[in-house]
């Protein structure tokens, strides 16, 4: 019962913001009632999936990906204020147009789309390769991925003397970092990021690949997320150029309502930096709030 009704909460909230996107004007009040009616049944649908999944791995998944989407439907009806630009009175282009955007983050297609995107290649960048090629990439994307999760998911764990309270700190005992510590670091870093690189990448794969099966959506509507890691050379174009960009169109506008809207922050260089740290912190919030829904300990499948 607590899966089917989650699995209810979930279809209600997803069908109520396809609604309004495709089916409300821009200033249509209804609105941000309907925002807040979605962010209602997200917080229901959190308390359903506790008791209708064992893993708290797929609990934390699929709390924050809900969290993410109802973030997504209060900037896309109250802020940026997506909405159906055409004049056809189609119920089926759209129901079509609320449905395709559901989950595209980046705004692919829209007049909200994000201007870092990168392009299938960095020689022609106009190229949009074929249905076939994309279906193939996004297989061989996700069996990779899945590969190196699993034997990263093999390992035994760490030795506890190398992750107890004592070497929580770095700054303050340099002194006392042994070759060995020094080597653990550099390797659980390195894992980190490596591990989560994978995660994206299955993930994203592992959607584009449903969606094109299913044809829901053309290949121009899912570009590359990653750009070019040769253009990685500073931390601000590792984050604004080669990462992943699903999260900036939204973080950014929630980030502009909080300093400008409220705040009444003129613009400048203060504001942009509260911009910049505001986007940072929610972005991780929400990392914090899955490592509280998985409880960072237990389960792992």
């Amino acid at each position: 019962m607590a899966a089917l009704a989650a699995l209810c909460l979930a279809l209600a909230s997803q069908g109520l913001t396809a609604w309004a996107l495709g089916f409300t004007a821009p200033t249509n009040l209804a609105r941000p009632a309907i925002a807040a009616v979605v962010a209602l049944l997200t917080w229901f649908f959190n308390q359903a999936i506790l008791d209708a999944l064992p893993s708290r791995l797929q609990v934390a998944l699929l709390s924050t990906g809900m969290w993410i989407q109802c973030l997504k439907t209060f900037d896309d009806l109250c802020l940026s204020r997506l909405s159906f630009e055409g004049i056809s009175p189609s119920f089926t282009k759209r129901a079509s147009f609320g449905v395709s955007n559901l989950w595209n983050m980046r705004g692919v297609g829209t007049r909200k789309q994000i201007s870092q995107i990168p392009p299938w290649s960095s020689q022609t960048h106009s190229l949009v390769p074929s249905r076939s090629h994309e279906l193939r990439r996004h297989v061989r994307n996700s069996i990779i991925s899945f590969l190196i999760l699993d034997v990263f998911a093999a390992q035994p764990p760490p030795d506890p003397n190398m992750i107890s309270p004592q070497k929580e700190h770095l700054l303050t005992r340099i002194g006392q970092i042994t070759p060995e510590e020094a080597m653990f670091r550099f390797f659980a870093t390195f894992g980190f990021w490596l591990n989560t690189f994978c995660v994206i990448h299955l993930i994203n794969s592992a959607f584009s690949l449903l969606y094109l099966s299913l044809n829901l959506y053309p290949v121009e509507m899912l570009p590359p997320i990653w750009g070019s890691l040769s253009e990685a050379y500073s931390v601000r174009r590792f984050w604004g150029n080669f990462w992943h960009q699903t999260l900036r169109r939204h973080l950014t506008s929630l980030s502009d309502f909080l300093v400008h809207g409220i705040l009444r922050m003129p613009k400048g260089l203060v504001s942009r930096y509260c911009k910049l740290i505001g986007a940072w912190d929610i972005g991780e919030g929400d990392q914090r709030y899955q490592l509280f829904r998985y409880n960072c300990t237990g389960d792992y499948l």
